[in-house]
């Protein structure tokens, strides 16, 4: 793509109901916030029933399955699957006592469904005393489809990671810094130290190549794969970034934001086209063949055509 390239957005539909999360899928829309999801077929809304708890990642399987991290929406039956707790697996090991608070913060599952990422907090219920051996704890458990945990790649303290994410590669976790790992081996393969505050959301490109990050610095990131090199650095949005998404076979990768915009990038960070959305854009999605970009907002998912030439 060179540097004539043109593209166009086109608004075509705004569904009532947003979130921070958004999925696309063929007719299928969805959208999330921590505690429900919204569905829409041909835009419009399809009940779904409330999840079992706070969710993260959405994600569309090939058979229909919706997966909303850390669970599981069977679409044709309209309930969430019947899955093992996924509680004694996330206490187990931790130092201290295993009473008090447990909080998922962020997870993802892989686009096939077979495995799960899920960052967790723990917190000691009160009158239970702490040490610096035994307070509050973290940790990121990676997890197949039965809930049985084949890893723990990484431990700390709370609130340390942000954003997570599988791919087919590599597994990928945010927060002041990126940590990756093969998904094959499990080992970890770099730390990358790409923001200076937080990460928003991460996305790697359909061939895993490149890797794109989004903060609260305002920048988006993007990380060669092979080098774990930085190839490309800007500040997308005046505010925080807080997502990301690469078309899935055009060189274009597009962000919003804290200041309302929806912006398509070169990969080189020349701005292509940008709208201003209604509110704070939280989430970014393409569709399967790349003709349809869509943005959430906490109130509306907009649906725009895109054109390039």
């Amino acid at each position: 793509m060179t540097t004539e390239t043109k593209v166009t957005l086109d608004k075509v539909a705004e569904l009532d109901g947003g979130g921070a999360r958004l999925a696309v899928r063929g007719a299928l829309v969805a959208a999330a916030t921590d505690d429900a999801v919204t569905l829409w077929r041909d835009h419009q809304r399809v009940a779904a029933p409330e999840p079992p708890a706070a969710i993260d990642r959405l994600r569309f399987r090939d058979d229909g399955e919706l997966l909303a991290a850390p669970y599981a929406l069977e679409l044709p039956a309209a309930s969430w699957a019947a899955l093992p707790d996924l509680q004694p697996a996330l206490l187990h090991g931790l130092a201290g006592p295993s009473r008090g608070e447990l909080s998922v913060r962020c997870s993802d599952w892989s686009a096939d469904g077979s495995e799960l990422l899920v960052y967790v907090e723990h917190r000691a219920a009160r009158g239970i005393g702490t040490s610096d051996g035994a307070g509050p704890q973290a940790r990121l458990l990676w997890m197949d489809r039965a809930r049985q945990v084949v890893a723990v790649p990484w431990t700390g303290r709370n609130f340390a990671l942000t954003s997570v994410a599988l791919g087919a590669r590599f597994a990928v976790a945010g927060g002041k810094q990126l940590l990756v790992w093969d998904r094959h081996t499990r080992a970890q393969v770099a730390t990358l130290d790409a923001h200076s505050l937080i990460v928003r959301d991460l996305a790697f490109t359909s061939d895993e190549r490149l890797l794109a990050s989004v903060g609260n610095d305002h920048k988006l990131v993007l990380t060669d794969t092979i080098s774990w090199k930085t190839t490309a650095s800007w500040d997308a949005h005046d505010g925080d970034a807080r997502g990301v998404a690469f078309h899935p076979s055009l060189p274009l990768v597009a962000t919003t934001g804290q200041d309302q915009q929806l912006r398509v990038w070169s990969l080189t960070g020349k701005r292509l086209a940008e709208v201003k959305l209604a509110g704070i854009g939280n989430a970014v999605a393409f569709s399967a063949d790349g003709k349809q970009l869509l943005a959430a907002t906490d109130a509306h998912v907009t649906i725009f055509n895109l054109k390039s030439e």
